[in-house]
């Protein structure tokens, strides 16, 4: 509940601030532009039917928007190699750890992949360091939920089963 009060989408908003911004509809086409270039996005993931079926539907919003949203799908986990060389806007992740501290020591390294959230890194490793040599139960829990909002307010993702979408910086970002 409180990821859909805090991100919940609103669509009307959303467009009002690319209008705004100066992002319109000028030739008809469904979708905006700007200096004659259009808002169009790359999306890249894993090639299975979960990934698949997660891009077209945030293609499907991004659309309703007026925002192109390109997809691209790669085999075998190549999507990290696209990921850490930065030829992407958005990045769907897909990641699976059956403890959530290890987890969140690899979901942003500096080394190989360059996935950094500027500006929270030493408080987020603080943070999983914490977390990581606490033995008690409940005060982990309450560690992984201060991670977790800590990402949530810092990083754009996704909250659906285990997916996160990572994207490159971005300057002026609004939630609605």
């Amino acid at each position: 509940e409180w990821y859909k009060n805090e991100y919940g989408t609103n669509q009307e908003k959303a467009a009002q601030l690319l209008e705004e911004a100066g992002w319109k509809d000028t030739d008809g086409d469904g979708y905006r532009d700007k200096d004659g270039k259009m808002l169009e996005l790359l999306l890249v993931s894993g090639d299975g039917s979960e990934s698949e079926i997660t891009g077209q539907s945030l293609q499907n919003q991004f659309k309703e928007v007026g925002i192109k949203l390109n997809l691209e799908s790669y085999a075998g986990g190549y999507q990290y190699d696209v990921v850490a060389r930065g030829e992407y806007d958005l990045g769907l992740l897909r990641f699976g750890w059956m403890e959530p501290c290890t987890l969140f020591q690899y979901a942003f390294t500096d080394d190989p992949n360059e996935l950094t959230v500027p500006g929270i890194e030493e408080e987020y490793y603080a943070k999983v360091a914490e977390c990581q040599h606490e033995p008690d139960a409940d005060k982990r829990t309450a560690l992984i939920g201060e991670l977790e909002y800590l990402i949530a307010d810092n990083m754009i993702s996704l909250s659906e089963d285990t997916f996160g979408i990572i994207s490159q910086p971005v300057i002026d970002l609004q939630f609605l």
